[in-house]
């Protein structure tokens, strides 16, 4: 995946890999989906020196895991009565792929509704903020939230780039950021 100026970005690797590493070893079973299925990137300005995290080095080793990242799930493929839970992974490119994404709404929708859990971090938050009650109220007004904030996406440059800025759109929608 690249930015809209051109340069290389994809999910954070260390938002996928510290919650991928705590869930095997607390012994669930873990899929990895995306919007379109197929191979995912990792954002390279996040996998070298101080960015790259024990968790991380472990993931990029793991063969079952990078093999799952060539190949994951499209988001339409998903059952949701298999999960328990679905957890989105920060990076720019998830505010855009998961903002106002149907499909995906569907599948957390359906694992809320069924009693499981939902959790997102990092622009993974936009994810959320769309998702409606059963009578057209949105899940996430007056909950509080936190996300990547208007500040880090100005101080890293990001502001162009990015789809949604997720602080911006949580205090749209009546989130306590």
């Amino acid at each position: 995946q690249t930015l809209p100026s051109g340069g290389p970005t994809g999910y954070t690797l260390e938002e996928l890999a510290a919650p991928y590493v705590r869930f095997r070893q607390a012994g669930f079973e873990v899929d990895i989906a995306s919007p379109k299925g197929g191979a995912v990137t990792h954002d390279p300005a996040y996998d070298s020196g101080d960015f790259l995290t024990d968790d991380g080095q472990a993931l990029l080793d793991d063969l079952e895991v990078t093999d799952k990242l060539t190949r994951t799930i499209a988001l339409v493929d998903v059952d949701p009565s298999r999960y328990d839970g679905v957890f989105l992974v920060g990076g720019v490119p998830a505010a855009g792929d998961f903002d106002a994404n149907p499909t995906l709404d569907l599948v957390l929708s359906a694992v809320l509704e069924s009693g499981g859990s939902l959790a997102a971090l990092c622009h993974g938050v936009v994810g959320l903020t769309g998702l409606t009650t059963a009578n057209g109220a949105l899940i996430a007004k007056g909950q509080s939230m936190t996300a990547f904030s208007l500040a880090e996406e100005t101080a890293a440059n990001l502001v162009d780039e990015v789809a949604v800025v997720p602080e911006t759109r949580l205090r749209e929608i009546g989130a306590h950021y």
